[in-house]
């Protein structure tokens, strides 16, 4: 997902502060059965004031903070660090791209 992102607003940078990004997981339903709601995982979107690209993998939690034992890897990039004045002008190179597999379930 692509979004757009005002950096002059101060709103913006106490939300990536202080508020983690939430990923619920489901397991697409058959025919006439609904979706199956795995967990949720949560990353904090803290170190984009300094970084531009975070990987991280955290764990899926279910119902009621119930362990399942999962794990979500997640890439975010920015196309510099939100803050600049904590990096200079040496982080100003554009993000990598990578090419990965992100999920592999075996039964």
């Amino acid at each position: 997902m692509v979004f757009n992102i005002d950096r002059k607003m101060k709103p913006l940078v106490r939300a990536i502060k202080s508020k983690p990004i939430k990923f619920e997981v489901f397991q697409k339903g058959s025919f006439l059965r609904s979706d199956k709601h795995w967990g949720t995982a949560e990353v904090s979107l803290a170190p984009l004031e300094k970084q531009a690209v975070i990987t991280t993998s955290s764990e899926i939690i279910g119902e009621r903070r119930a362990r399942t034992g999962g794990r979500v890897t997640v890439q975010v990039r920015v196309a510099r660090p939100i803050t600049e004045s904590d990096t200079g002008l040496a982080n100003r190179q554009k993000a990598p791209t990578v090419q990965k597999q992100w999920i592999r379930i075996e039964r």
